[in-house]
């Protein structure tokens, strides 16, 4: 390179030097802080708020924080806290950056206070009295609008309860109505608070449930039948008045209708209270001609062995597949897997299960369901089984997927058999099933009757 060649490169070099800005290290000024705070021991009560303040004077990138015991809640110039748990408690501030910190502490004292009320579903604070239903649970709140480690305690009568919780709702006032004495007491390192009130015991409508909802109901000549009223709510003034066909005939909880006569009755019940209101309630009462005697009706789940299986068949006891106005409930017995869906009652299991002698009884009657079969018009059959010979018993009825009532005149008083076959798919006329294996029975609600 040559002397022509270096000259310009130089003069550049001097040129960028000479237009280069100048760099100087930042410096920080220890920080000044003016607090709005002075004293070093302050006081305070719990649930009192308290705020602090720090006026930075001078200082640049500064760091800040408010420390309470030692844990930092705020890095604010201006900081208010409440303290919930009395005793001395440290609050210091600190303000820091490259060039130093300032800081300051505060001794804070804080005491216990005691502010509390009460109050209810009702009312937001109770003053002398606040109600409640009957049957139903006082329910109190002990408000501790300032205040720590509160004890609680409450009474109902003079009787100390066990709740030891600012919520009361242990105590469920009794029927009918009347009114309740209700005290508490809420205390800690600073003194008590203790109330008393009234709770006055409001009655609900006047409520009655009966031991029978069905409208409709069966009696068998001879037999009995009880209905019970019990009043649950606003029994105050409330009687018992029983009618049997408008006559009155009780005056007590319970009526028992006794079946001497068949016939149709109605009994009637009617309670009012002191407040003027009215429950009332009847029954259409049906006493048959002839006198029944149930025998099965599955309700429990199971059956009580009236019947026994035949000729490979299987008996189960089910839901009900339709319940209907016919037949109702909820459980019955299903019957599958026999030609002609019959199964045996058996002259001894009526013996000794039931202590029946079935030659005291002239028909039998049961409750039918049948599935949807090929066969039309069937009548359904009682099969008087004597040694493999056979006696048919038809019943005067028939249809499918609903519930009937198939009654059989059986005059068991001149049979001296062994057992008896119900047969639902036998046509008249006929000596054999027409049913298939996958048809399904279902029988229910068995009597004799005479």
């Amino acid at each position: 390179m040559n002397n022509r060649q270096i000259y310009p490169i130089c003069a550049a070099i001097l040129i960028l030097a000479c237009c280069a800005p100048k760099v100087e290290p930042i410096q920080f000024e220890v920080p000044e802080v003016e607090y709005t705070v002075q004293q070093d021991k302050l006081s305070v009560s719990v649930g009192e708020p308290m705020t602090f303040g720090a006026k930075v004077l001078k200082g640049e990138g500064l760091s800040l924080g408010w420390y309470v015991d030692g844990v930092l809640e705020s890095s604010a110039k201006d900081f208010t806290y409440t303290w919930k748990t009395p005793g001395d408690h440290e609050v210091r501030f600190e303000a820091s950056n490259g060039a130093g910190s300032q800081s300051k502490t505060y001794t804070v004292n804080v005491t216990d206070v005691l502010e509390i009320f009460l109050s209810s579903e009702k009312d937001y604070e109770i003053g002398t009295s606040t109600d409640c239903l009957e049957q139903d649970f006082i329910r109190v709140c002990a408000v501790v609008v300032k205040g720590s480690n509160v004890s609680h305690e409450w009474s109902v009568d003079g009787v100390k309860q066990e709740c030891t919780a600012a919520l009361f709702d242990t105590y469920m006032t009794p029927t009918g109505k009347g009114t309740h004495k209700v005290s508490y007491k809420g205390s800690n390192s600073v003194g008590f608070f203790a109330k008393e009130f009234t709770v006055n015991v409001v009655e609900r409508p006047l409520t009655i449930t009966f031991s029978e909802e069905a409208a409709t109901i069966v009696v068998p000549r001879g037999g009995s039948q009880t209905l019970t009223a019990t009043i649950k709510y606003g029994g105050s003034g409330a009687g018992y008045n029983w009618y049997l066909d408008d006559a009155p005939v009780s005056d007590q909880p319970t009526y028992t209708f006794n079946a001497t006569t068949a016939g149709e009755y109605v009994i009637r019940f009617s309670s009012q209270n002191a407040k003027g209101e009215k429950v009332e309630r009847s029954w259409h009462i049906v006493v048959p001609s002839r006198t029944e005697v149930l025998l099965e009706d599955y309700e429990d789940g199971k059956g009580k062995g009236l019947f026994v299986k035949q000729s490979g068949g299987v008996l189960t006891v089910v839901d009900n597949p339709k319940p209907d106005a016919v037949n109702g409930s909820a459980k019955c017995l299903k019957v599958t897997g026999s030609g002609s869906g019959y199964f045996g009652c058996m002259k001894s299991t009526v013996k000794s299960v039931f202590g029946i002698d079935w030659t005291e009884y002239s028909g039998m009657k049961m409750d039918l369901y049948i599935e949807n079969s090929k066969n039309v018009k069937f009548c359904p059959a009682l099969d008087k089984k004597t040694g493999g010979v056979a006696g048919y018993v038809w019943a005067e009825t028939y249809a499918y997927e609903q519930w009937i009532t198939v009654d059989y005149d059986l005059k068991l008083e001149t049979y001296t058999g062994t057992q008896i076959q119900p047969r639902p798919f036998v046509l008249r006329g006929s000596t054999s099933g027409k049913g298939n294996n996958t048809d399904a029975v279902y029988y229910d609600n068995v009597y004799f009757y005479k």
